[in-house]
């Protein structure tokens, strides 16, 4: 049976107020977006962007016993511990690592993201650690003080490690990972956060025998199945992943382990909406599925997306203008495309979508409204996004390049091409009215041969002076045959005399050729 959530509450308020993670005084991180009023976010290694990709579908890992701790003198050249260097090792590969042993099912349990490297290289810690991790500090921290110096910091020893942050001292458990001979530089993994530090070996005490046999408070976890779309993770990537783990609610989906790294789904509510950061990767277009022919992790796989489409609400839809065949009405023509592709709306509507569009530039001039971005966009889905310096209604209608979303504004019919950052969640009260436009085709033209078949500029520029007028009326004959969202019609020009058909007119300037009787004055 699929794993149990629960997106509750009962965990906020636990963490420390006052705590802040471990801060590095050396490096620098990479620039990002940054929305008012956000917590802070988890670390982020910069040498994500120049990393080759791993995984844990690599059959040249060796065999799964743990290796032999090795205890060796730091040399002039860059050496990592057996824990980063297996880690580099993995490559995509169809069959699964030898080293990976698959969960009977699959288990959830409440986290919190200390710090990201990569999709496959993504510290947590439990909760159990969070409500504990000042006072655990605190304890290194007095127990430091006791220490000596060390006279060498060998590869696969535990030891501490003084971070300084402002005027104050933390000390912190920490492991090597490379030393830089030319600077003298240790570089050091903080073993309950997953942050790394270069630091002089004046900055490292030994660590008692009573603080090594603690439970590690940083867990490594990968995204399982996950390959970037460039062959490596990019800063862009890391970015996105930062921005959705501010959570309060995170929840780890354990399918298995490679080693010491755990291979997973972080589950994220957003919006009051459970949302998978694996396949919001792959929806964005920053990262793509792998498949396996392993029948053990197909079946986790399987229980596991049974279990988040479950949870997953579908996105509400606009409702489309109610427009029945054979009837009239006054139309405004808001947006053309070309003469089998354009957008009116009932003259009579105009001024509620009007105080709409008001309504919704005070709403999203709201600093917190801003907040509620869209982080995994599906095809349908309502957005608001900020076009001419006024809010709209959109409707996604296309994932283009990586964080790329086609959008259709409803109460125009334009289209656009933006980055999934600009595109905020549409507030249920803008999602009472229907769809302002109706799209349309003019029945009856086609185009001229003497123009290649194609709408020149001249015809479109004709349209648009014909349609400018407010005395319009617009004839319903059918829905498209072609597209049920169109609707075939026949506008005229309602002058004193009589109503003149600007599909005639178009024929009769031979911007178009006529293919039945709506078209023939």
């Amino acid at each position: 049976s699929p794993p149990h959530y629960q997106p509750s509450t009962s965990h906020r308020g636990t963490v420390p107020k006052s705590y802040t993670p471990p801060h590095s005084d050396i490096r620098q991180k990479p620039q990002r977006e940054r929305l008012p009023g956000k917590k802070s976010q988890p670390e982020i290694e910069p040498s994500c962007s120049t990393r080759e990709s791993s995984n844990f579908l690599d059959q040249s890992v060796d065999m799964g016993q743990p290796k032999e701790k090795k205890h060796r003198k730091h040399s002039s050249s860059h050496k990592k511990s057996s824990r980063d260097s297996s880690a580099e090792r993995r490559s995509q590969k169809a069959v699964l690592s030898p080293r990976v042993k698959l969960l009977p099912k699959i288990e959830s349990e409440s986290v919190r993201v200390s710090h990201i490297k990569s999709p496959h290289e993504i510290y947590i810690q439990n909760l159990t650690f969070v409500t504990s991790v000042e006072h655990f500090v605190d304890m290194c921290s007095d127990v430091a003080q006791q220490q000596v110096k060390t006279e060498d910091i060998l590869t696969g020893e535990m030891y501490l490690l003084k971070d300084i942050i402002g005027d104050n001292e933390k000390w912190y458990r920490a492991e090597l990972k490379t030393y830089n001979s030319a600077e003298s530089l240790y570089e050091m993994r903080l073993v309950d956060f997953g942050n790394v530090r270069k630091v002089t070996k004046s900055r490292v005490r030994t660590c008692p025998e009573i603080l090594k046999k603690q439970p590690r408070g940083a867990i490594q976890c990968s995204l399982y199945n996950l390959h970037p779309r460039k062959g490596k993770w990019t800063d862009e990537v890391n970015c996105l992943l930062s921005e959705l783990v501010q959570s309060d609610t995170i929840t780890k989906m354990t399918l298995g382990t490679d080693g010491d790294v755990h291979l997973v789904d972080l589950i994220v509510m957003k919006n009051l909406t459970p949302i998978s950061i694996r396949d919001t990767l792959i929806k964005v277009n920053l990262a793509k599925s792998i498949t396996t022919t392993d029948h053990g992790m197909n079946q986790l796989i399987f229980e596991l997306n049974k279990f988040i489409n479950a949870a997953h609400s579908a996105s509400p839809k606009f409702y489309a203008q109610t427009v029945t065949a054979g009837g009239y009405f006054a139309p405004k023509v808001i947006h053309i495309e070309s003469l089998v592709e354009f957008y009116v709306m009932k003259a009579l509507d105009i001024p509620m979508y009007e105080n709409q569009g008001r309504a919704m530039d005070q709403h999203y001039e709201n600093p917190k409204n801003m907040m509620d971005r869209v982080y995994s966009p599906e095809i349908g889905m309502p957005v608001a996004l900020n076009y001419n310096d006024h809010w709209h209604r959109g409707e996604v209608i296309g994932i283009m390049g990586p964080l790329q979303v086609q959008v259709q504004l409803v109460d125009i019919g334009t289209k656009h091409t933006v980055s999934l950052r600009s595109l905020r969640i549409l507030h249920s009260d803008f999602m009472k009215l229907s769809k302002g436009t109706i799209a349309c085709a003019l029945v009856h033209i086609a185009p001229t041969e003497h123009h290649n078949f194609q709408w020149p500029p001249e015809a479109l520029e004709t349209f648009r002076a014909l349609t400018s007028t407010n005395n319009l009326e617009l004839f319903v004959h059918s829905h498209h045959p072609s597209n049920n969202n169109f609707f075939n019609v026949t506008l005229y020009s309602v002058r004193k005399d009589k109503n003149i058909s600007i599909n005639a007119q178009l024929v009769q300037l031979e911007f178009a050729t006529s293919t039945g009787s709506e078209s023939i004055q």
